[in-house]
């Protein structure tokens, strides 16, 4: 596989609390794709996890517990939303983007109504996917906030 050029350095977008919250499951049958985002977002300092099918990704949700899911739609077998359904289903928390070529709006909709969290079109540009990503980690680190014990004077 040929080298990964990127046009521009990723910058870590990890730091204080938020560095807790760190997993994120990449979901997606194109191989090179799922390879690129991979890459792209461990040198953003993510621990990432790679899966091919719907099926292979709730397996994953539910044994290494992501923050954060990036779910393409047109999949094999198990599609992306029906994937997507079966994670907010259990009652997950589990935060989700979707990433699909189908710019259809009633999709996109339906994507909305089953949880998901945001809607990313491809060809994937890398910035917007920083971009959508630090928003869902910063959405995630306000859910995981602790209230500020009380000081005795």
């Amino acid at each position: 596989m040929p080298a990964l050029k990127l046009y521009f350095q990723p910058k870590p977008i990890l730091t204080g609390e938020r560095s807790r919250v760190t997993k994120i499951l990449v979901v997606d049958d194109e191989t090179a794709l799922c390879e690129m985002i991979h890459i792209f977002l461990s040198r953003c300092g993510y621990e990432v996890l790679k899966a091919s099918s719907g099926d292979e990704a709730l397996q994953k949700v539910k044994d290494d517990e992501p923050s954060l899911v990036l779910l393409d739609i047109k999949m094999p077998g198990l599609d992306g939303l029906e994937t997507l359904r079966r994670i907010k289903q259990k009652g997950n928390s589990t935060t989700v983007i979707m990433l699909t070529a189908v710019a259809d709006k009633n999709v996109k909709q339906k994507a909305s109504d089953l949880g998901a969290d945001d809607y990313i079109i491809k060809p994937v540009d890398l910035r917007d996917l920083q971009q959508s990503v630090q928003d869902a980690i910063n959405r995630i680190a306000g859910q995981h906030r602790f209230p500020l014990k009380e000081e005795k004077l």
